[in-house]
């Protein structure tokens, strides 16, 4: 009897728990659902390309890097490209930021993403 009087003690003299709150996102949803890219097209996309990033400097060598590699859209799903080889590259990832960042770039000053077929 004694354990039961010392819990009802304790409830009583604890104080409230915030209740947790969910956080709006940060970012707006997006207006389309996408699907992941089937394993079998990301390993044909990776396996063209050599297992190597498709950026091609200035002076026209490709990077060389071949760890972190990500699959990039060239024409954005959002513009209507789909999952298929052809519009599909590897990128290092730090390449795949640098296009990204410069397309935001691009429309921030109103000159459009530039996308080549």
């Amino acid at each position: 009897m004694r354990s039961a009087a010392r819990k009802k003690k304790a409830q009583a003299s604890a104080p409230e728990r915030p209740v947790a709150t969910v956080a709006p996102p940060t970012r707006p949803l997006t207006p389309y659902k996408r699907n992941s890219i089937r394993w079998q097209l990301r390993y044909d996309v990776v396996l063209r390309d050599k297992h190597q990033c498709t950026h091609v400097h200035s002076d026209g060598t490709r990077c060389e890097e071949r760890r972190f590699l990500h699959i990039h859209h060239i024409l954005p799903v959002y513009l209507g490209g789909q999952d298929v080889l052809e519009n599909l590259t590897t990128l290092c990832s730090n390449h795949h930021s640098y296009l990204h960042w410069e397309d935001q770039w691009r429309v921030k000053k109103r000159t459009g993403p530039v996308i080549t077929i």
